[in-house]
């Protein structure tokens, strides 16, 4: 069995529940009220399937993102994957909240998330650079393609 720890970066709590829902359904070992009483505690839900396991750490700005980044590398911890809106008013952004990201995990691969289209590809890699660990997900999504980029990076 494979576990992946994703963190999950989006301002809106709705999207934060429905990568939730999508990556950790009620269909996790252990009870309902087991897996929310653990999301409640720790902001994390766990979901395990036959073969792959996400591990969800589901944060609500990029400074608190990357201080859990730094508090779990510390530990131990590390991620496979983070997923990060791009526009989170009142705070970083996305941009922002990846590159202090990579200044604690430069091989941490990025799925960015946008309803629009703030900067563009280019600007984006040359602001950014790493284009070999960034993936764009364009929000409305669906759920096959959450599911499809978190697999992705479990191979």
């Amino acid at each position: 069995m494979v576990k992946k720890r994703i963190l999950v970066i989006d301002d809106n709590l709705e999207n934060l529940a429905l990568y939730r829902d999508i990556l950790a359904p009620e269909t996790a070992v252990g009870s309902a009220e087991l897996n929310a009483l653990e999301f409640l505690l720790f902001n994390r839900k766990v979901i395990t399937g036959d073969e792959l396991t996400f591990i969800l750490d589901l944060e609500s700005s990029g400074e608190v993102a990357c201080q859990h980044l730094q508090d779990a590398y510390s530990k131990g911890d590390t991620y496979d994957l983070a997923f990060v809106d791009m526009c989170m008013p009142g705070g970083w952004s996305g941009l922002e909240t990846i590159g202090h990201l990579w200044q604690h995990d430069p091989d941490l691969p990025v799925v960015i998330c946008s309803a629009y289209s703030d900067y563009n590809w280019e600007e984006i890699t040359q602001r950014l650079g790493h284009a070999n660990l960034i993936k764009i997900l364009n929000k409305p999504f669906e759920r096959q393609q959450v599911l499809g980029l978190a697999q992705s990076f479990s191979a």
